[in-house]
């Protein structure tokens, strides 16, 4: 469910940075292509970090966080996974980055090991011109390595890290090898292995090592030139694995609902009094061997395994006064999770693990013109389009404990049914699981993987709830462009970007939490408590965008802008029977539209022999702000 709200937000950032490269003469030109043509950042009217592949190298960089931290403006509460541009989040703990999208070159994408990378481009402000929804903050572009027709040419690295609290040490492995096939083809293949140690201790299982993470990305690339004519495509595999909690701000860490407090009495026998007790209570009073400051208590050691699968081509074409470019990518996206609920549902008493298995695919287009020629015009036009599908069976989620912990269930929520009455009954009076109906809390879609236990109250697991996915799919179709007119010192830009949404579903949920008889599925024809939900809807809109740029000279630069971003709207799930008439539910809607992040700035550029200055001063209108409610 979500809901709006509005923001206005009053900042300066001012970025000040030693130089980042140097020629003889002074600091290097540093050439992006942020506006989709190659430009000075000197130029270019926007306020604009970027690290170039020596600098990262220097300074030790080798991950997102490690220059996210370092950046004005940027906070990351959530390491490389969760951050923000300009404070533009949606609560105090960031814990979703759709504030903030990211390329790798000209496609949506993000890298975990910064190996093999050109250079880095941070672009602040709203982009939703030339780069679509999600980049209400700002958008970040990963500039790989092409290709080189140059010679063989190959590197291997080996990193280590001594993580502070950690009880083994962290570890990168890189490899890149350049393979020139003749004149006109080259391939370039990259490797790269990563581990960072967790630092959580579970009192619960006596792992101490919750929240590792470990990334594994290879990227297989092809370039091919002729004239006028340049193909690159690439194939590009990434695996996640995260064991544990993650560390994504002070809202989710393992722990952090568990005060640490000298001054606290402790007891063993009971937790919900002062909240510093819990994890001692729920440990029996025994937390030898463990670190307070890092210790908690769940039944399950989480798990998130993420699989991405992207095959891209970009094919260009120079004509005599003008470029043309077509990108495609197709992405293949699995996901798989285990995570703890016992807090939420059984009050850390019982085992409650919740798996989820989703699996979806999306395809993207872009094509676009863009000048090439000196001239007092320079522009850009495109069309993009991108579409996500989730095929039928693609998402299930299911909810499993045993038996003690349905009764516990049982007497929370449908302790009016003691006497065994109602069409789905959980626990007897007696507590022992005897009015359990094993025949309607199972999946009524075939799968027994989590069969229910049978009435009686054995020990084997039974489904608490699931759901089931018949489709999703969501599409966006754009077409975009800015001219940008040049006389003497003064440059003005003119953007817009106007697009069309059209996003849909169908799903089931099912278990004891749907237990009206009304429920029967989307045909009618289901087992009582499977519910159905469906809807579908579109709409457009535009995001307009204009700069102003004086050029005072070569390394002092005036510049104005006033931009906008948006993220995509959508259809909210339907309301559970049982919430209907809570009063907190007024207002509902099955449907929110975009929001809108309406910016206005103005800055200035200065660089000399070892500096570069970039000050901003912005002030954001945020409306329609979609937050999660649950």
């Amino acid at each position: 469910m979500k809901n709006i709200r509005n923001q206005l937000i009053f900042c300066m950032s001012l970025m000040l940075f030693m130089p980042l490269s140097y020629a003889q003469d002074g600091i290097e030109e540093i050439i992006v292509t942020a506006n989709k043509r190659a430009e000075s950042v000197q130029d270019i009217a926007m306020n604009v970090s970027v690290l170039t592949e020596d600098v990262m190298t220097e300074r030790g960089i080798y991950r997102p966080e490690d220059y996210l931290r370092s950046l004005a403006g940027v906070s990351t509460p959530g390491g490389d996974v969760y951050y923000t541009i300009r404070g533009l989040n949606t609560g105090t703990a960031q814990v979703t980055s759709g504030t903030t999208n990211t390329y790798l070159d000209e496609i949506a994408g993000s890298v975990t090991n910064l190996y093999d990378i050109a250079r880095i481009e941070v672009l602040r402000g709203p982009q939703g011109t030339l780069y679509g929804s999600n980049a209400v903050g700002g958008t970040i572009r990963y500039i790989m390595n092409k290709p080189s027709f140059d010679g063989f040419e190959g590197n291997i690295s080996v990193e280590i890290s001594d993580k502070e609290l950690a009880d083994s040490n962290g570890y990168t492995y890189n490899g890149m090898f350049n393979f020139p096939l003749s004149d006109n083809l080259a391939v370039r293949a990259v490797f790269t292995s990563a581990s960072d140690p967790g630092i959580y201790q579970n009192v619960a299982t006596g792992r101490k090592d919750v929240g590792t993470q470990e990334d594994e990305e290879f990227r297989l690339m092809a370039r091919y030139e002729n004239g006028p004519v340049s193909i690159n495509a690439m194939y590009l595999k990434k695996d996640r694995y995260d064991f544990g909690q993650k560390e994504k701000g002070n809202a989710d860490k393992p722990g952090t609902s568990d005060i640490v407090d000298p001054n606290c009495a402790y007891d063993a026998a009971w937790y919900y009094g002062d909240t510093c007790t819990r994890v001692y209570a729920t440990a029996g009073g025994d937390m030898t061997g463990y670190d307070p400051q890092l210790a908690f208590y769940s039944f399950e050691d989480e798990i998130y395994w993420i699989d991405r699968e992207v095959m891209t081509v970009n094919l260009q074409y120079d004509f005599e006064k003008m470029s043309a470019i077509l990108i495609y990518a197709d992405y293949d996206n699995k996901d798989r999770y285990i995570t703890d609920w016992s807090r939420i549902d059984t009050d850390d008493l019982f085992k409650d693990p919740l798996y989820y298995f989703g699996d979806a695919g999306d395809k993207s287009t872009e094509f676009r013109l863009s000048s090439t020629t000196d001239g007092p015009f320079s522009w850009t036009v495109g069309y993009y389009k991108t579409e996500s599908n989730s095929a039928p069976n693609s998402v299930t989620e299911w909810e499993i404990t045993d038996a003690g912990g349905l009764d516990y269930l049982g007497y929370m929520w449908f302790s009016s049914h003691t006497d065994c009455s109602g069409p789905m009954v959980v626990m007897s009076a007696a507590g022992d699981g005897s009015c359990y109906n094993s025949s309607l809390y199972k999946s009524p879609y075939g799968d027994s993987t989590y069969a229910p236990f049978p009435a009686g109250g054995n020990t084997s697991a039974g489904l608490v709830y699931g759901s089931y996915n018949y489709y999703s799919y969501s599409e966006e179709k754009a077409f975009f462009g800015q001219i940008g007119y040049t006389t003497g010192d003064w440059t003005v830009t003119v953007g817009l970007r106007d697009y069309e949404l059209a996003d849909g579903y169908k799903s089931s949920e099912y278990g004891i939490f749907y237990e009206s008889a009304d429920n029967t599925g989307c045909g009618g024809d289901e087992a009582v408590g499977v519910t159905c939900s469906e809807e579908n809807g579109k709409e457009s809109d535009n995001r307009p965008k204009i700069t102003v740029t004086y050029e005072v000279n070569d390394d002092l630069t005036l510049f104005a802008v006033s931009s906008a971003g948006y993220r995509t709207g959508g259809n909210n799930a339907a309301l559970p029977y049982f919430c209907s008439s809570d009063p907190e539910a007024a207002g509902f809607k099955r449907r929110y539209v975009s929001d809108k992040a309406e910016n206005t700035e103005i800055g200035i550029k200065s660089r000399g022999g070892n500096y570069r200055l970039n000050a901003t001063y912005f002030w954001v209108d945020w409306t329609g702000i979609q937050v999660t409610i649950r």
